[in-house]
């Protein structure tokens, strides 16, 4: 609301601003200020260039005025998004952290009364919540270093063998689980321009919401194909995939309750919104293509090395 009263603001003062000087220029045309204040030589009346130069201020008003309501749009619609990221990125540390809180409540007011089996359980559910908030408080932190502009952009050829490998890595114990089976089909070959930081965060991100949204004994897949200039990796999955509804702004901020992976895992869409940003920063695109029930594929497409 605060937005949209400034905006009327500004608009009224371009306007007012407009009108006082396209008043301005038939006064002087009418009148002949310099000739009746000043004691210049009298000059002529001459219509012609008079509606010549309003036609212009008013050329230049309705300019000014159309980029100014473009800019304020913008604005709005950026602070809407930072307000559901905010919204999001709360309601999910609250989540975690009253996770967290619980399971350690229980498994410390009454250690005897529960088997090993049990106290694995609570456990299991303790990491669990620590990893949720690990990764939460990642991607919170990266978002933040780009919303401040302090993220340096560092590109350099990178093989992508040895990335995809390094971050299927990290994944190996969590996919192992739940039983799911990282296949990587990218060629030892490819090689991209891009920085390897921002590329690890990416494919971390999809590598780790893959595992969470496929099922026990799933597949995700990493492969690669060449278009020549470019290069597209794709990261698939035979997961829960998601609605169509949801699809269409999965790179933006949602609120709303997060979404559940297949054992229970709670998710946020900030890890996507930072690859989104990440993959901007390389001049690159990102895109989701999915059915519900039969899986999710990811798709960046980067320049490549030759």
């Amino acid at each position: 609301m605060l937005a949209k009263h400034l905006t009327r603001s500004i608009t009224f003062i371009e306007i007012l601003g407009f009108s006082v000087l396209i008043l301005f220029l038939w006064l002087d045309e009418l009148l002949d200020l310099p000739h009746t204040i000043l004691g210049a030589p009298a000059t002529p009346v001459n219509l012609s260039e008079s509606i010549f130069e309003t036609s212009v201020v008013l050329v230049l008003a309705a300019v000014v005025c159309f980029f100014t309501r473009y800019l304020a749009r913008r604005l709005q619609t950026l602070n809407e998004e930072k307000d559901k990221l905010f919204s999001l990125i709360s309601h999910d540390l609250r989540n975690s952290f009253t996770s967290l809180l619980s399971y350690s409540a229980v498994l410390r007011s009454n250690p005897d009364k529960f088997s090993l089996e049990e106290i694995g359980e609570l456990a299991g559910g303790i990491n669990n919540s620590a990893k949720n908030l690990s990764h939460l408080l990642e991607n919170l932190l990266q978002w933040a270093r780009l919303a401040q502009g302090k993220f340096i952009y560092h590109p350099q050829k990178v093989p992508l063998a040895g990335l995809i490998s390094s971050a299927l890595g990290l994944y190996a114990t969590q996919a192992a689980q739940k039983r799911i089976q990282l296949i990587n089909q990218v060629e030892t070959s490819a090689a991209i321009y891009a920085d390897p930081t921002m590329m690890n965060s990416i494919l971390q991100n999809l590598i780790s919401n893959a595992i969470k949204f496929t099922p026990e004994g799933g597949k995700i897949c990493l492969t690669t194909v060449d278009l020549g200039r470019r290069i597209k990796i794709t990261v698939s999955d035979n997961g829960i995939g998601i609605a169509r509804d949801q699809l269409r702004d999965i790179f933006k901020a949602q609120t709303g309750s997060s979404t559940l992976g297949t054992n229970g895992e709670k998710g946020t869409g900030l890890g996507l919104v930072v690859c989104r940003e990440f993959i901007e920063l390389n001049c690159g695109r990102i895109s989701a293509a999915s059915e519900p029930g039969l899986g999710t594929i990811f798709s960046i497409i980067l320049s490549k090395v030759a």
